[in-house]
């Protein structure tokens, strides 16, 4: 996938990233939410009609109190995770893609799908239609055992 942009590309920790590569570059950030750095920032800014909450964390806010509050479980028979896809304009002709999270399983089982060019054809003709293609958020439930994705399911598009 990134050997076909033609571009240099720079892997680096989320604590390493600066206001200037939020300027200079496309970014793809795949982790958790807890642990955005920077990125929390764009986020903050972003609207959402829904939340994701963990604990005592609010992770994703929404400006509407009435909205659904998504939250994350850990039993010891199974794991559920919310994770967020987010793909939106940067600030300076630039992209930003993030893979969000609150568990590895969310991240794991969202990046496998949509590097599967079958699931992402089928995402873009049923969702994407009436969502901008260019600038869109996509929250999927996964639950799992271990980091293995048991079930895969798609709650909203925005």
């Amino acid at each position: 996938v990134f050997s076909q942009t033609g571009a240099d590309i720079d892997i680096k920790l989320s604590s390493d990233v600066q206001p200037s590569d939020l300027k200079n570059n496309n970014i793809i950030f795949v982790g958790n939410y807890k642990n955005m750095g920077i990125f929390e920032n764009i986020v903050k800014e972003m609207d959402f009609s829904f939340g994701v909450s963990s604990g005592s964390n609010q992770f994703i806010l929404s400006d509407d109190p009435g909205s659904e509050i998504y939250t994350p479980a850990n039993t010891a028979y199974k794991e559920v995770d919310y994770a967020l896809v987010i793909n939106t304009q940067g600030y300076a002709n630039n992209r930003f893609l993030f893979f969000l999270s609150t568990q590895d399983i969310g991240n794991i089982s969202v990046v496998n799908q949509l590097t599967n060019p079958g699931y992402l054809e089928k995402f873009a003709v049923e969702n994407l239609q009436t969502a901008d293609p260019e600038n869109f958020k996509a929250l999927y439930k996964v639950e799992g055992i271990n980091k293995t994705d048991l079930s895969f399911e798609l709650i909203r598009v925005e």
